[in-house]
């Protein structure tokens, strides 16, 4: 029987990410990249379903996005990889970057890239379990990251 996983906030590539969150594993940006990537492929199944909810890579990205590429082999068969695209994402139009452009580019990577996702509880179809990715105040400094109209809209 097939698995739904949920993850998020991987920042592979995310150079500041050692420094701000000192939990994560392994001791340099790569071997972090690497361990991360591993223990998905060591827990989800060829036939299971990944959704990653945001922020999944960071700095350049075509480059970064190329880390999930062994995962998203190991789901290619009867898998999936999905994507709930955040605020760090390009493919989010929040991230103001050609968004529908690099949607493209994401789906190299993804089977499905979307803003948000839904999965009924089997035990309970009365359960509606939705996702999305977007920032909350309390997550960063005091700068404004975003206007209030675009977190309202997304």
């Amino acid at each position: 029987m097939s698995e739904i996983y949920i993850t998020s906030d991987l920042h592979l590539n995310h150079v500041n990410i050692p420094e701000l969150c000192p939990g994560r594993p392994g001791s340099t940006l790569e071997e972090m990249n690497e361990i991360l990537v591993q223990n998905i492929l060591d827990t989800v199944k060829p036939e299971d379903t990944l959704y990653i909810l945001g922020d999944v890579v960071m700095g350049r990205r075509v480059e970064s996005l190329e880390l999930l590429r062994p995962i998203r082999e190991h789901l290619d068969a009867s898998g999936t990889l999905g994507l709930v695209s955040g605020n760090h994402d390009y493919c989010h139009p929040v991230a103001k970057k050609n968004w529908n452009e690099w949607e493209t580019t994401y789906r190299t990577i993804f089977h499905e890239v979307c803003r948000e996702a839904s999965w009924v509880v089997s035990d309970n179809p009365t359960v509606v379990i939705r996702s999305c990715h977007f920032p909350t105040k309390a997550d960063h400094t005091e700068e404004e990251r975003h206007n209030k109209e675009e977190i309202d809209r997304y």
